[in-house]
């Protein structure tokens, strides 16, 4: 049983750097939610560490973009989380995913609430990996709403 590959898409720049730290504080910690419960995340925000050692500036921002997209078209499902109405970034990435029919799953859905029920129905849906906690949390959003 294989883990599901999820895009997780959210807002990265900023006016300022303190919300760029927030962006990327946030974008990692749902990486790593994605991950504890059995998924396997690609995780924008780690570019940093990529830009850390590109001591020649060799790396321009349409590379880190491009390179972004390909992970996303080998990608199951996109997770967007944050406030990511005004990112252009993750607005294109919504579009590409919706271009190349790839399930898109939001951390707040105006209609369904917390969209993460219906991403863990998804793969176990469809025989991906879940870990305990996964499963768990599966277990727990179903049975609350018959609480």
């Amino acid at each position: 049983m294989r883990r599901l590959r999820v895009y997780v898409a959210g807002p990265y720049s900023a006016d300022n750097i303190m919300d760029v730290f927030k962006n990327i504080r946030r974008g990692i910690q749902w990486s790593v939610k994605l991950l504890t419960i059995g998924f396997a995340p690609f995780t924008p925000w780690t570019d940093f560490q990529i830009s850390l050692g590109d001591e020649l500036n060799q790396i321009k921002i349409e590379d880190y973009y491009q390179y972004s997209l390909e992970w996303l078209s080998v990608s199951d499902v996109v997770f967007v989380q944050g406030k990511w109405e005004t990112s252009k970034g993750t607005i294109a990435e919504i579009a590409q995913a919706e271009k190349l029919e790839i399930p898109v799953y939001y951390e707040w859905d105006h209609d369904l609430g917390y969209d993460i029920e219906a991403l863990l129905k998804y793969a176990k849906a469809n025989d991906y990996y879940l870990s305990p906690k996964g499963k768990g949390w599966l277990e727990l959003l179903t049975h609350c709403k018959t609480c």
